[in-house]
């Protein structure tokens, strides 16, 4: 009995013991067991990484692929799923970085870059992790964002123990891990014909502030797929939208017009403006702002409307878009495109208002964006549709290249596509502003062109309102001028009563156009105190401001009697001023000393190219020493004077210019010897009351026998006829004495000088050069004073000049007779 006892006793210890052992057998073997034990469908994910590598981040991903694939219904692998996420672009939790979490989404759901289904879009480095999953059939979505705080917690644990902390993670609620799931249909055709119910949710952020992203790739992926190529910009871009795509229409467009082999290291970009498609271009071509191969400008929206302004009509539909430079390796040049999008096509055919873009307190922004977006689309493959060469230029240096992408450089000024506009302080401003503006449509110009301006001065009157044009010159400057420009501004002298007109001369085609300004218009706005009439003036319509445009070709060489006919007609009387000023600028013999009497003269002719030739023999030959100046007596008077008194400052205000009429006709009866005398010109010595007078003559019947032999054929228009030869006489610009010759010289002292120049005087009958009774008998008025008889020949007074040796030899004979009649003296009263 006590056997059985105890025999019972022992089995009931051994059982227990047994018991014991296998409690801690099992919970050894549990504790041994791994996250895949538990969970076997992380198998595909720990062959892949290896378990060893497993992380709380492909958890993740697992755990939304899983979550997604239950809300949609699908299977591993389906192709009708596309994912997006931010995971490992550059989203960060804390300081972990989340790339693992890419694996745990693409090993699970099936989808990856080489299928064209998953989309790893660029968020900011502080950007919370999530994952989004379309369904291309039922368009529903699936948008799961991580708890970034419990992750990081998770995260950290890892580090301490890996496998309790992966175990945990798995058993963790989708809600726990996800502080958002969201489950939306966002059908295009349904969000497009109900703007207002997705408007809500937009504004709500149903997908974490990743509405438009989602909407916008999911759609256009769903209608027409995304080309690798193309979605590698909608990453880096984060959304679809018409800018990018017009920046992927681009980069095909210049892929196939204007290739290069090379396209990081041969092609310059230039932005200007800059809007989404460079994202696309960047990628595209590798030409990053990083490695100096693109520049970006902004345009402000001045500059914008400045630019339409500028263009032609058929143009006008292209906004600008970029500057490609293509400088291939090894090569001496380059050469550019300037290329636009047409967004007003675009508009129009998808039926919006470009308006609808900045729309962005209603569902107007996003509608239209996504309504064109799957409308641009069908276009990714005949992008000619919507792109095309603005502009295209040789680039010869590289210091071209270097001014375009330069800070403070418009390069749309630069290759002429438009003029800067400048600040408008006055209505003046605003009228030169709108004529250059219309010169530079019209004729037209670039920055490189040599470009003449001309318009009245000083001064123009309007209404009885006199206003200056010297704003015309600073504007005209500033839009085509030095720096930026080539452009000549001559203003030519006028009456201060004078219209307002402008002209603009183009050197290379020798076209000119010439602008009325509508004076009544003008002192209306002349007399306007309020408001901002300067910038209302410049608005107004191009028939409005000037009553009259007109382009002719003014080119001398160009025009004979027919064509000057009809210049003249349409220019009317300033043909002969402009046509003249025009061509003399033009020419390579283009003195600056004869384009600034020009000015003054305010057109060419043979008498004041005569005048310049007279100047530049008096240059020659009768150099000034220190302290003399000119004086000239000019008897006859013709155009030569207006040279004299700008190339010697020698005016008739400063006793620079003394001028005294012979008439035309009576010079006409006077021998060739007097009648063509040119002027009497003296070098004074102020200090000294002294000076040397010459007389010069200018041998017409010469020049023009010499213009008839070399500058046929001859016009008969005598206008043109003069016009040329003004323009052949600079062919002896540098040998003047051609012409030009001095058949008198002779001293002067105070008194002769005095009387050259008072009135009632004849020079050249005081320098016996012509006598009264000469004169006389070709027809002159003779002066009263003298009142000739009829039959007696007045002489004229002749004025000896004695040589200085001679006062010299009369002061030691002086000397002389003083020492003899000292010496005399002494002798008489010695005792």
């Amino acid at each position: 009995m006590l056997f059985k006892i105890m025999r019972s006793k022992i089995f009931a210890i051994i059982s227990m013991f047994v018991l014991f052992l296998s409690v801690v057998w099992v919970g050894v073997a549990n504790a041994q067991q791994s996250v895949v034990d538990e969970y076997p469908e992380l198998k595909p994910l720990t062959d892949f990484v290896g378990e060893e590598n497993l992380s709380v981040l492909h958890l993740a991903g697992f755990r939304a692929a899983k979550r997604a694939m239950a809300e949609l219904g699908f299977e591993k692998g389906d192709a009708n799923i596309l994912v997006l996420t931010d995971a490992g672009y550059i989203a960060k939790i804390g300081e972990y970085t989340t790339e693992k979490a890419l694996d745990g989404v693409m090993l699970t759901s099936g989808c990856s870059r080489g299928k064209g289904n998953l989309v790893n879009v660029h968020k900011p480095y502080n950007s919370p992790l999530w994952f989004a999953f379309f369904d291309k059939k039922s368009k529903n979505c699936v948008y799961l964002e991580v708890n970034s705080n419990l992750l990081k917690t998770y995260l950290d644990k890892e580090k301490e123990a890996k496998e309790s902390t992966l175990k945990d993670f798995m058993k963790l609620e989708d809600e726990q891990i996800f502080s958002r799931i969201a489950v939306e249909n966002i059908d295009a055709e349904k969000l497009l014909e109900n703007p207002e119910d997705w408007q809500k949710k937009m504004e709500a952020k149903v997908f974490g502030g990743n509405e438009f992203s989602l909407i916008t790739i999911c759609n256009v992926w769903a209608y027409k797929g995304l080309p690798n190529d193309f979605l590698k910009a909608v990453e880096l871009h984060d959304h679809i939208c018409p800018g990018l795509t017009s920046g992927y229409l681009i980069a095909k467009y210049i892929e196939k017009n204007f290739p290069t082999k090379a396209p990081r290291y041969e092609y310059t970009v230039i932005a200007c403006p800059p809007w989404c498609k460079d994202d696309a271009i960047i990628q595209y071509f590798e030409t990053n702002v990083g490695h100096k191969r693109m520049f970006v400008k902004w345009l402000t929206s001045e500059q914008k409307s400045e630019l339409k302004k500028y263009l032609p009509e058929e143009l006008k539909q292209w906004d600008t878009a970029n500057i490609f430079i293509r400088w291939e390796s090894g090569a001496s040049e380059g050469e550019g495109i300037l290329v636009g999008f047409n967004w007003k096509k675009a508009s129009k055919e998808c039926g919006i208002e470009r308006s609808w873009f900045r729309d962005f307190k209603t569902w107007r922004w996003w509608w239209a964006r996504l309504k064109m977006d799957l409308w641009i689309a069908d276009y990714m493959d005949k992008p000619e549709e919507l792109v095309a060469i603005i502009k295209k230029f040789e680039v010869e240096n590289l210091s071209l290249i270097e001014r375009l992408k330069s800070a403070g450089v418009n390069p749309l000024v630069e290759l002429g596509l438009m003029l800067e506009k400048p600040p408008l302080k006055s209505i003046m401003h605003a009228v030169a502003y709108r004529a250059t503006m219309e010169a530079f449509k019209r004729l037209p110009f670039t920055l490189k062109d040599e470009l003449l301006a001309m318009f009245p001065t000083p001064t123009i009157k309007a209404g009885g309102i006199l206003a200056k044009t010297s704003p015309c010159t600073d504007v005209i400057r500033a839009m085509v001028g030095y720096p930026i420009g080539h452009c000549t501004v001559i203003p030519v002298h006028r009456s201060y009563d004078s219209s307002l007109w402008f002209a603009f001369y183009k050197k290379t085609t020798g076209e000119l156009l010439y602008l009325k300004v509508n004076m009544d218009l003008l002192a209306e706005y002349l007399a306007k105190t309020e408001g901002t009439p300067a910038e209302e003036f410049a608005n107004l319509r191009v028939d409005e401001i000037f009553t009259e445009i007109v382009k002719v070709n003014a080119d001398l060489s160009k025009l004979d009697d027919k064509e000057w006919a009809k210049v003249s007609e349409k220019l009317g009387r300033d043909a002969f001023s402009l046509v003249g000023i025009a061509n003399v600028w033009a020419t390579d013999k283009a003195p600056l000393l004869l384009m600034s009497a020009t000015m003054l003269h305010n057109h060419l002719c043979p008498g004041l190219t005569g005048g310049y030739l007279l100047s530049q023999y008096i240059i020659r030959n009768m150099p000034l020493a220190e302290g003399e100046k000119y004086i000239f007596i000019s008897v006859p008077i013709w155009c030569k004077d207006d040279a004299f008194q700008i190339i010697f400052d020698a005016t008739v205000g400063k006793r620079g210019l003394f001028a005294m009429q012979i008439p035309k006709d009576v010079q006409e009866k006077l021998p060739e010897e007097v009648r063509n005398i040119a002027t009497i010109v003296i070098k004074w010595n102020q200090k000294t009351s002294k000076g040397e007078g010459y007389v010069l003559f200018f041998d017409w019947v010469k020049a023009k026998k010499k213009f008839e032999a070399e500058g046929s054929p001859i016009p008969k228009d005598k206008g043109l006829m003069k016009l040329k030869m003004a323009l052949w006489m600079l062919n002896y610009e540098n040998k003047p004495e051609e012409f030009v010759s001095t058949v008198k010289e002779f001293n002067v002292d105070s008194q002769l000088l005095s009387k050259l120049q008072c009135a009632g005087v004849n020079p050249l009958v005081e320098l016996g050069l012509t006598t009264y009774e000469e004169l006389k008998e070709a027809g002159m008025p003779m002066p009263t004073e003298l009142k000739p008889s009829p039959t007696t020949k007045i002489k004229p007074t002749i004025i000896e000049v004695v040589p200085l040796w001679a006062y010299v030899v009369m002061a030691v004979l002086a000397l002389i007779a003083v020492v003899m009649g000292s010496l005399y003296v002494k002798t008489r009263i010695k005792p």
